[in-house]
């Protein structure tokens, strides 16, 4: 991955690296890794501040936009990233 952290401080918001904790932010990438997610890097560009999201309330957001999705999440994501902001919507 090639991410500019700079650029991620101009984008963000303090407080969102504030609540990043290292250990949940890498056990969500695995999991989207384990998905066969292959753009990461932009939903950490873009989307920072779902890694601050609980890693098992992430994974159950997941599941639950997934099976809404038809199975279809992370291709239909990869498409229109703006779907990743239906992972708010029950925090």
């Amino acid at each position: 991955m090639d991410i500019n952290v700079s650029e991620l401080k101009e984008k963000f918001e303090k407080d969102v690296f504030e609540h990043l904790n290292k250990e949940n932010f890498f056990n969500i990438i695995k999991f989207l890794q384990k998905e066969d997610c292959d753009f990461i890097e932009d939903i950490i560009t873009n989307y920072l501040d779902l890694f601050t999201i609980d890693y098992e309330t992430f994974v159950n957001q997941y599941h639950r936009l997934n099976a809404n999705y038809h199975g279809q999440f992370l291709k239909k994501a990869s498409e229109n990233m703006n779907l990743l902001e239906e992972f708010y919507s029950a925090v």
